[in-house]
């Protein structure tokens, strides 16, 4: 199951609670579509942190899930 949580900070995770799940993305308006989405902040180089939309957010999700599904 996946799920959306936005807080107060703009920041929005998606990925599966407490299900067993490791997989987790951040979604955030400092984020970068070009970033792996698995940090909740940008790094301290700006190389890797949130995504930037949720739709790309969305896709990242269902490549997760497609991987998950082949093992």
């Amino acid at each position: 199951m996946i799920t959306l949580a936005l807080g107060a900070s703009l920041l929005a995770a998606i990925g599966a609670p407490a299900d067993g799940a490791d997989s987790l993305l951040y979604v955030s308006m400092l984020g970068n579509n070009n970033w792996s989405g698995k940090l909740p902040l940008p790094n301290t180089d700006k190389t890797d942190g949130p995504l930037a939309t949720l739709a790309i957010a969305g896709y990242a999700v269902r490549e997760l899930n497609y991987s998950q599904d082949e093992n």
